[in-house]
């Protein structure tokens, strides 16, 4: 596969999901289970075995998972890395996105709905969570902070809402996010 053929995310996804199997596999806690991705061990060999890629790409993904907290430096070697617990509850959600059912609901019919008064109507109060969060934004943007400090509020927002479960959760946290740029 070349490494253009799946986002940055999805080949995130894919080592992480791969880091957590190893972890399961030995029994250990995260701490203790350590990954060498230098070109001739066996880590990084079986990755790039499984999905094609060049050593090239697989440096590109470890250098994003780090500052992202989806893994850290092991030691002071090069390449040699563990999963943190941000990593390993990634890789457990796409795990059980990739699992869970996809629910088909039956037709609903609604006759006739008089309202006076904002009213929502639907599933999971998408209305009501994207107005929130739209209105958080709003209220950040318009403190009287230092910037440094909306900034930084911003960025745990948008980090909460890049989060793959989140993004399962709340449908609109990708629309929300544009909003953070």
């Amino acid at each position: 596969m070349a490494f253009k053929e799946f986002s940055k995310e999805e080949w995130i996804d894919k080592l992480l999901v791969f880091m957590n199997e190893q972890v399961e596999e030995a029994g250990e806690p995260i701490k203790l289970v350590e990954f060498d991705f230098n070109e001739d061990k066996e880590d990084s060999i079986n990755f790039r075995e499984r999905f094609s890629l060049k050593q090239d790409d697989l440096q590109k993904i470890l250098k994003i998972c780090i500052p992202r907290n989806y893994i850290s430096i092991w030691s002071s070697f090069d390449n040699v890395f563990c999963l943190t617990e941000e990593g390993q509850g990634r890789a457990i959600s796409v795990m059980n996105a990739d699992t869970a059912p996809v629910a088909v609901g039956g037709d609903i019919n609604i006759g006739t709905f008089n309202t006076n008064a904002p009213t929502q109507v639907g599933h999971h109060n998408t209305q009501n969570i994207e107005y929130v969060l739209n209105n958080l934004i709003e209220q950040i943007n318009s403190c009287d902070g230092e910037e440094e400090e909306k900034q930084e509020i911003k960025a745990r927002l948008r980090k909460f809402l890049e989060h793959p479960l989140t993004q399962t959760l709340i449908t609109v946290a990708p629309a929300i996010l544009e909003k953070l740029q």
